[in-house]
């Protein structure tokens, strides 16, 4: 992975511990050309998945990536965890997860 990359996805795990902090049902995964270490991706693609009944936070996730000053520009797909299991759509684009990190990878 690039050093660009590296930084990209640093500040995406920022933004969702000081979104998400309190819950922890929502995943965030990186996929696409960014998530496979292309070094000049054209965009970042992010999947938010959320808990039934969380539209309005993941929404605001959503949001908040979307107007981050990257370069490349950050795409958002939100999907509630049905959504998700239903199309497996996460299988499809051989999505990475970015948070939350497991608990061994936090130290």
């Amino acid at each position: 992975m690039t050093t660009m990359n590296s930084s990209i996805i640093r500040d995406l795990r920022i933004v969702a511990d000081r979104l998400l902090a309190e819950s922890l049902n929502f995943e965030i995964y990186l996929f696409g050309s960014t998530a496979k270490g292309v070094s000049n991706p054209q965009d970042t693609d992010v999947a938010v998945i959320y808990p039934e009944g969380s539209l309005e936070l993941a929404h605001l996730v959503a949001e908040k990536y979307r107007t981050l000053d990257f370069s490349p520009p950050i795409e958002v797909i939100a999907l509630s965890q049905s959504e998700q299991k239903e199309c497996d759509f996460l299988s499809l684009v051989e999505a990475s997860l970015l948070w939350p990190l497991p608990e061994s990878k936090l130290t």
